[in-house]
């Protein structure tokens, strides 16, 4: 089972991050947990990201947003089910605040709203949610404005992406924990691209046979449901050819997928420049919310003991 004690909510006060605000809510009352709401002010913005993101407030209009804010979170919430425990702090970068915070109050679980940037504004401007989910010390919730959801309980079909890594191991671990959660089914997916070997080694053309790797593939892919998720938990599994990301984004919204749950590598620097990040693309254009794990960070999960197992005399 799932053990959240508490539950970090990262705003800038956009639409984009109260969008996340039901999620996080719904969690600390589930788990009893409390309920951080963070604010980070950036001072001293650079003129280029004023010119970028022409909306962001000033420092003053900041501060007025935030007890605005806190007056809301009052009201929507019954402080007595969920601890509202509101900061704000001043840093030069919100993902390092943010992380910061996360280690010096032991926060289990980040809950928060990603623009979904592109082109010259992610450019500029970069992606908080991103960098966050690269180097949190726990797992992220990560929510967009706009996400296909009938309301934060309403999640009956979760996707986990599977490349049989120890990280997507962790990830199955946690999906089959919140499918217990929401009473929800699961589909575990693995994608590949076909790998075609040119004719300038003097072989002529060679494509590697798809139908016995993707029956190799669903053979591993059933015997790993078995071994993390059991019966209890109804469960599909999934084969397809294709751009890894691009095919796990085309599978959730074709089958109306409400959660992704996948893990991240927290690749950095020059290898995360040469290869990229399935995780992060996944983020930013995901139809719904996206819960990321990290195999090397803090494990919410407590095993049960067997229920068979004996009583000590």
């Amino acid at each position: 089972m799932l053990q959240i004690k508490k539950i970090l909510f990262p705003t800038d006060l956009s639409e984009c991050a109260e969008d996340a605000f039901s999620q996080a809510a719904f969690l600390a009352d589930r788990f009893e947990a409390e309920l951080h709401v963070l604010h980070v002010v950036v001072p001293h913005a650079s003129p280029l990201h004023r010119l970028v993101e022409d909306d962001a407030p000033d420092e003053a209009q900041a501060d007025a947003q935030f007890e605005w804010a806190v007056e809301l979170d009052a009201e929507r919430q019954q402080p007595e089910r969920v601890p509202l425990i509101h900061r704000q702090v001043e840093h030069g970068s919100a993902s390092a605040a943010i992380m910061a915070y996360a280690e010096d109050e032991d926060i289990d679980l980040i809950v928060m709203g990603t623009h979904g940037r592109s082109g010259v504004r992610r450019l500029v401007l970069g992606s908080v949610a991103e960098a966050v989910v690269r180097e949190a010390p726990c797992p992220v919730l990560t929510v967009h404005p706009g996400d296909r959801q009938g309301g934060a309980a309403t999640v009956r079909r979760i996707l986990v992406p599977v490349d049989f890594s120890e990280n997507a191991t962790q990830a199955i671990r946690y999906a089959r924990e919140l499918a217990r959660l929401y009473d929800a089914r699961l589909d575990l997916l693995h994608a590949y691209e076909e790998i075609a070997i040119p004719d300038v080694y003097g072989v002529g053309p060679v494509m590697l046979p798809a139908q016995t790797i993707s029956e190799r593939v669903a053979e591993a892919l059933e015997k790993l449901r078995r071994e993390t998720i059991g019966s209890d938990v109804p469960t599909e599994t999934h084969v397809l050819i294709g751009h890894p990301a691009l095919t796990i984004l085309d599978f959730a919204e074709r089958h109306g997928v409400d959660l992704i749950v996948i893990a991240t590598h927290g690749w950095s620097g020059l290898k995360r420049l040469l290869l990229g990040s399935i995780t992060e693309k996944v983020i930013r254009m995901a139809p719904c919310p996206v819960f990321t794990v990290r195999s090397f960070g803090k494990d919410l999960i407590v095993e049960e003991p067997a229920a068979n197992a004996s009583s000590p005399s």
